[in-house]
């Protein structure tokens, strides 16, 4: 989606509100760095107001990156990948063993939580299930609504969605924008509080050091130490509450992404190169659009023929 700032709604909630935060969050630590540089504090106010405005562009400038980390795609090792995509592998299947039988109360319950995750085609049911492909929730939840066009259309949800995106009206773009950018602030607040968090616990580590060698560093005493450990332990749980309150915004914009493509791809068909079934319609006018790969024509009737013959 174009997330450029256009200075309504979603400018407040991507640049605004996160840069507000954690400003706030950051003004003890600003205002002694400020005093170690020896600027008055009479200046404070201004600097944390265009801080506002920096540390929310700043973070809407690593959109795509922040949510590659929350989706474990980025900066994850293997192992811990791995092992983390397996043990909701664990919890889906689980899951699907109870949902068996619509008598049982907690019937609905249990789809409700297996339709958070994405789903593969199982050769032995002939049918799609849920299956864990990432190792965090949240990338679960992405993955099950940007995998519906191509497992329903066999339309590339990555390559088709700006298309799609252009090809709606104003109106509901910005309805759609609107309700996204809620959830982009809650994702931005949630990395730049972990990172803030991390800056506060190195702060006192550095000052504890310095302390040991009878220099001072930005924290003083043992009190202000205790208290930036403090405020990093409490950023964390910040950025955890923000990150798990950002699920359910995922599932009902994945919910709208996934209605977008089922009521407004008719609206691509001018995009078709050929004219076969839909699903195949779809997946040669990508390879054609991407790569520039038309499918090959078929053989006619005499040189299929021969072909057997010489075979």
């Amino acid at each position: 989606m174009d997330k450029a700032p256009d200075f309504g709604l979603p400018f407040f909630y991507r640049v605004i509100v996160p840069g507000a935060i954690l400003t706030a969050a950051a003004t003890p630590l600003v205002d002694r760095l400020l005093t170690a540089l020896g600027i008055p504090s009479s200046d404070l106010a201004a600097i944390l107001a265009g801080l506002v405005i920096f540390l929310g562009f700043f973070l809407s400038l690593l959109d795509d990156s922040i949510y590659q980390i929350f989706e474990g795609r980025m900066w994850w090792p293997q192992w811990l990948s791995r092992r983390r995509t397996k043990r909701w592998g664990k919890r889906v299947e689980t899951l699907h063993g109870k949902a068996k039988d619509p008598k049982d109360p907690m019937y609905k319950e249990y789809w409700y939580r297996l339709r958070q995750f994405p789903t593969e085609w199982d050769e032995k049911t002939q049918t799609w299930i849920p299956a864990a492909t990432e190792p965090t929730k949240i990338g679960n939840v992405l993955a099950s609504y940007e995998n519906y066009p191509d497992d329903r259309y066999r339309m590339d949800s990555v390559f088709y969605w700006p298309r799609l995106w252009w090809a709606i009206d104003k109106d509901t773009r910005d309805q759609v924008d609107t309700s996204w950018a809620i959830v982009d602030s809650l994702m931005y607040t949630s990395a730049g509080a972990a990172l803030l968090a991390l800056i506060y616990a190195l702060s006192a580590l550095v000052s504890y050091v310095a302390s040991l060698t009878g220099r001072v560093w930005i924290f003083s005493s043992d009190q202000q130490r205790l208290l930036a450990t403090g405020g990093a332990a409490s950023l964390i749980l910040l950025a955890y509450l923000c990150m798990r309150f950002s699920v359910s915004g995922h599932l009902r914009n994945g919910e709208t992404f996934k209605a977008l493509f089922d009521l407004n791809r008719s609206k691509l068909t001018a995009m078709a190169v050929t004219k076969v079934s839909e699903k195949e319609s779809w997946d040669q006018t990508f390879r054609y659009l991407q790569y520039g790969r038309l499918p090959a024509a078929k053989p006619g009737l005499f040189v299929r023929i021969w072909q057997r013959l010489k075979a």
